[in-house]
């Protein structure tokens, strides 16, 4: 059986998104690269009040509440270590 999961409205399209990048980005092996790339995609087609929910800050924290610990620090990695 194929399930899709369609968005009731912006917020929740948002937030299919971010899971969406998050899952992107587990199956590479928890790579922020894959993230990144998915929420670009998904900015583009995204009205611009809900491109907001897409924040880093919003997808670390996403990732974290998911349990994808490693894809978390993955994504945090140039704010946490920009000092060099």
């Amino acid at each position: 059986m194929a399930l899709e999961i369609a968005a009731a409205d912006v917020t929740a399209e948002a937030a299919i998104a971010v899971d969406t990048a998050i899952n992107a980005g587990v199956a590479e092996g928890s790579t922020a690269a894959a993230v990144h790339a998915r929420l670009a995609k998904d900015a583009a087609r995204l009205p611009y009040d809900a491109v907001r929910a897409l924040a880093a800050a919003k997808v670390v924290e996403r990732a974290w509440q998911l349990g994808h610990y490693r894809l978390a620090y993955a994504l945090r990695e140039r704010d946490d270590f920009d000092y060099a």
